[in-house]
């Protein structure tokens, strides 16, 4: 059974590189990360390929998820915001962000 998306201009879509998620994983961890700066819990759905849906409560708060760098499992999450043009299917990631990690080399740099 197909589940139906209600897609709202207060959506984020994120993937994380290789990554499938569970959605009761996904819940825990907007509860952990995001909890206290969202005034309502985020509605979430698991789309094709990867990616991920998240409904949050005002503009602000898309703005505020959106100027942070995210991880899940310690993997890089992708984040942008939804617009009427995007369909996971087709979908192509032009970045994605990756962490080096540079040995011999003083964390403040």
């Amino acid at each position: 059974m197909e589940q139906v998306v209600f897609f709202s201009e207060h959506m984020v879509v994120a993937r994380a590189r290789g990554c499938r998620f569970e959605l009761n994983y996904l819940h825990r961890w907007v509860k952990t990360h995001w909890g206290g700066n969202l005034t309502a819990k985020p509605i979430i759905h698991i789309l094709s390929r990867g990616w991920m849906a998240f409904t949050i409560g005002t503009k602000e708060e898309v703005d505020w998820v959106l100027s942070n760098q995210w991880e899940m499992a310690k993997i890089p999450v992708g984040m942008k915001k939804w617009t009427p043009m995007f369909d996971a299917q087709r979908e192509v990631v032009e970045c994605e962000p990756i962490w080096v990690r540079l040995l011999g080399y003083p964390m403040l740099l």
